[in-house]
């Protein structure tokens, strides 16, 4: 049983957010409020959520019909160096002439805010802003960041249910993916 996770060549019980309509309903708003210039900072990883988040930005775009620039998307390491996450900021805000970014991490998220506050950039009105799961330090930061919140405690819930039912034998799904909820707050164009 995995929970928050999954690995699609292994074969196990699985209780998942669905990463990738999150991802796509986050840069679908950017599309509604006429930001089409979209950057991305994701994690240089072969982790399928992760991946996920990414295929979702990819989708909404095309499905817009804007055709992914690809210097649009920035992959950071995983070890959150916040001068990788810096320079991925600037490089999507000054050669890659973003108007919204979506962060794909809120450990991500983060350190490019720090940044973006640093540099004084208007938020949202030179650009806007969405970030993927809470964090307290974006009640802080004025405008608030607009976020992609995951439902750990239905997940919880659901896993424990699936784990009752693998044991006493009822048959149920290998991979649940459960919906996320988009936190529109100051950092979007309301």
């Amino acid at each position: 049983m995995i929970a928050d996770r999954y690995f699609p060549k292994l074969e196990a019980h699985c209780v998942n957010v669905d990463n990738l309509k999150a991802a796509y309903d986050a840069v679908s708003l950017f599309i509604e409020h006429d930001k089409k210039a979209v950057g991305l900072i994701n994690y240089k990883t072969d982790l399928a959520h992760l991946n996920d988040r990414t295929k979702g930005y990819m989708n909404a775009l095309k499905s817009a019909g804007v055709t992914p620039n690809k210097n649009w998307v920035k992959k950071v390491d995983i070890a959150n160096d916040p001068q990788e996450i810096e320079k991925a900021v600037a490089s999507l805000l000054t050669t890659a002439s973003v108007n919204a970014i979506f962060f794909a991490s809120n450990r991500i998220a983060v350190h490019a805010l720090k940044y973006i506050q640093d540099q004084q950039i208007a938020v949202p009105q030179d650009i806007e802003l969405i970030g993927f799961d809470e964090n307290e330090v974006f009640d802080f930061i004025k405008p608030q960041l607009s976020f992609v919140k995951q439902p750990m405690l239905q997940l919880g819930q659901i896993a424990t249910e699936l784990l009752v039912d693998i044991i006493t034998q009822n048959k149920k799904e290998h991979l649940i993916f459960i919906p996320a909820e988009l936190v529109k707050r100051g950092s979007t164009n309301n």
